[in-house]
């Protein structure tokens, strides 16, 4: 099993006097007949992935444009995608 992270929007803050984005969940991939592609568990792998990361301001400007791209675009962006909580 390959696992990774996975942000949603609702995992970043970068209005926050420290913007900080937050590990909440994991992506884990599905296999198996049928089921082949990713899913996303809403915890992390394990109790210490649990974090809150800080983040640098390049790293704001690099979130905001991709953000924006995803809001006037509507399509992946070419690292990821950002979606919200349902």
């Amino acid at each position: 099993m390959i696992t990774s992270i996975t942000l949603l929007l609702d995992d970043i803050e970068l209005d926050a006097p420290d913007p900080y984005l937050d590990i909440t969940g994991t992506l884990v991939e599905a296999k198996g007949k049928g089921t082949g592609g990713w899913v996303r568990k809403t915890a992390p792998k394990t109790d210490n992935s649990w974090r809150r990361i800080l983040l640098p301001s390049y790293t704001i400007e690099a979130i905001r444009e991709a953000i924006e791209h995803l809001k006037t675009s509507g399509s992946r962006i070419r690292w990821g995608c950002c979606s919200r909580r349902e």
